[in-house]
């Protein structure tokens, strides 16, 4: 069973109006996905991230977490959601605002629990391992295992343990503080992509200074040595490399496994 899965029963939502359906429909999807923790990906980030037409949206990653501590979150989350909820109807009641009247945007918010892996799974459908841009932005919040990202604002904060379970007044509040990344940061560049081609990640692999320096020596090896070797020992060691790389690459092998197996 997925991580922070229900076994709530489907909802039904009407309106006469269908300007509003948008709104509703918007409504109806959050409900359900923010008791869940997905993977994040290139694919999906706008729709679990991105301001909603009548919410703002904090994500809330999830670094390298165990299920029962993507589990436990989950519910410190939603406990937080529920407190703040009554807190801020009991605020609206005192000010004598109408009970079902439209917050402004600053009360209306919501946190979309996301899971990243800094390493990418050898089987396809599994995890993969965010670009370089993602430890930039890990970097600005000390690497924190749970850290909060407003990706319409670019802003990120570190999260607490301790202060999981008022996480969502620590926000309203202002007290948790969010820290604006560099303007020219590529935001979406920290989303992992499971559908990268290979071939483009190995040449950002091989045209960065360090595999630039690999290529060169490994080139220059196969170059003195090649003149001495029959063509089948040539063959043989062609192969063998190429399996070498499979086995240690890991995003080679996913890919080489899908071939088999499918997916991505």
């Amino acid at each position: 069973m997925p991580v922070g899965e229900t076994k709530a029963k489907g909802e039904i939502f009407s309106t006469d109006d269908l300007s509003e359906f948008p709104e509703e429909m918007e409504k109806v999807i959050q409900s359900h996905i923010t008791v869940e923790a997905p993977h994040l990906t290139a694919r999906n980030h706008k729709q679990l991230c991105a301001a909603g037409a009548a919410s703002r949206t904090f994500c809330l990653l999830l670094v390298d977490m165990s299920n029962e501590q993507v589990a436990k979150a989950l519910k410190e989350v939603a406990t937080s959601a529920v407190d703040y909820a009554k807190e801020l109807a009991e605020n609206r009641e005192a000010e004598g605002v109408e009970e079902g009247s439209t917050p402004n945007v600053d009360e209306a918010f919501r946190i979309q629990a996301v899971q990243v892996t800094t390493s990418t799974s050898r089987f396809p459908g599994q995890p993969v391992a965010p670009g370089s841009e993602f430890f930039t932005a890990w970097a600005e919040v000390g690497h924190a295992p749970m850290f909060l990202v407003e990706l319409d604002t670019q802003r990120v904060a570190a999260v607490k343990p301790s202060i999981l379970g008022q996480v969502s007044q620590q926000i309203a509040y202002e007290d948790l503080k969010l820290k604006e990344l560099p303007e020219d940061f590529n935001l979406p560049g920290i989303m992992p992509d499971p559908e990268v081609p290979l071939m483009r990640v190995a040449l950002a692999t091989l045209t960065a200074p360090i595999g630039a320096l690999f290529t060169f020596v490994f080139v220059a090896a196969v170059a003195a040595v090649a003149p001495e070797l029959e063509v089948p020992m040539l063959g043989a060691g062609a192969a063998g490399m190429m399996a070498v790389v499979i086995v240690v690459w890991p995003l080679a092998m996913r890919r080489t496994l899908a071939l088999v197996v499918g997916g991505a």
